[in-house]
């Protein structure tokens, strides 16, 4: 996923803000999406992408607390 988002501690990064680039991944047992084609039983990577992309829109310090943040609303 990209975004232009504005992290980092420096004025400049704040103000012109950058690229990022957020890899997802994740594991599930695909068995019962598999028998029953029904996305109640895997992932909603359209919402994961909301999700991320909602954290993304909050300015933060450092990196490691944007992807904390990006973890603790998937999880």
């Amino acid at each position: 996923m990209r975004f232009h988002a504005f992290h980092g501690c420096l004025p400049s990064e704040r103000e012109n803000g950058g690229e990022y680039l957020v890899d997802f991944s994740c594991s599930v047992n695909p068995e019962t999406a598999i028998q029953t084609d029904d996305l109640a039983y895997t992932v909603d990577y359209s919402a994961v992408y909301r999700l991320v992309a909602e954290q993304m829109a909050i300015p933060s310090n450092l990196l490691e607390h944007v992807a904390g943040r990006i973890r603790d609303a998937i999880e």
